[in-house]
């Protein structure tokens, strides 16, 4: 997960802001113990999905939604909607309503490489912490063993070092680039900037670089790989957060998907 608390100035028209959209979040029973089902739901989101949050605010896409009084402490995306903690407690939300799952004391969630399952660990104070795991398509439990949690290597792809190719064919340069640092990613493209460096793209086999129309600000951190040749991740200014943006590699292509507000807490999915 990455948590930045960095104040910058976003920048952003106001009048290219789309609306806040906010839910209503539903009443919390007074449950204590660890329920047998968790709520699913058929919201517009998948777990391709570009979702970002900062304290009450859930971005998927372009879109914002409002989930208060509820904050987004930690979150894990799911086909048809989103769950996420707010001091301890674990929420639902299908986009159009927050639910109440009844988990209590939970200090992480996880998913599974194919989003199949939700892992939870609940911690209970004094006494031994408990690991749980549901099935997010009908939201029965299951085994812990059956809900392994996704690694980096699952979401940010390979991590490898490279020397990528002169963009010009022309020319020869006496002295070879530098090895970079690099992550490849599922299909036939990299990586480079993953870890605050400026944004570059290739293609694995020949090392040749991708130029990419839209970067924005002079760093990158990779979030992770949604499809072959699409990723999204957080650009920088300077080392204060910006905005997160989403590359196609095929379209050559990058989209500012939102602005980072400054001051307040920026929260991606768990495990990325």
């Amino acid at each position: 997960m990455l948590v930045f608390a960095t104040g910058c100035r976003a920048g952003a028209d106001d009048e290219m802001v789309p609306p806040t959209r906010t839910i209503t979040a539903s009443p919390s029973p007074p449950t204590v113990t660890a329920p047998t089902r968790v709520p699913v739901g058929h919201g517009k989101v998948s777990t391709s999905s570009v979702v970002w949050a900062q304290e009450n605010t859930l971005h998927v896409g372009a879109r914002r939604f409002d989930l208060s009084p509820r904050r987004v402490d930690s979150f894990v995306v799911v086909r048809g909607g989103v769950f996420f903690i707010d001091r301890g407690a674990v929420w639902f939300t299908d986009l159009v309503r927050v639910r109440d799952t009844g988990l209590r004391g939970v200090t992480r969630l996880t998913t599974t490489r194919d989003h199949s399952a939700m892992r939870v660990e609940l911690s209970a104070g004094s006494g031994p912490s408990s690991v749980h795991a549901y099935n997010v398509l009908d939201g029965a439990s299951t085994s812990p063993g059956n809900a392994t949690p996704a690694t980096t290597a699952d979401r940010l792809g390979t991590s490898v070092q490279v020397r990528l190719a002169p963009e010009r064919s022309d020319l020869n340069p006496a002295t070879p680039a530098p090895a970079a640092q690099a992550r490849l990613g599922p299909g036939q493209f990299g990586v480079v900037g993953g870890d605050g460096e400026p944004l570059m793209a290739f293609v694995s086999a020949t090392k040749v670089r991708v130029p990419l129309a839209g970067v924005v600000g002079d760093g990158f951190e990779l979030v992770r790989w949604t499809t072959g040749s699409t990723f999204f991740g957080l650009a920088r200014a300077g080392a204060k957060p910006l905005a997160t943006i989403s590359c196609d590699l095929e379209t050559r292509r990058c989209t500012t998907l939102g602005r980072v507000v400054a001051g307040r807490l920026l929260v991606f999915e768990s495990g990325t």
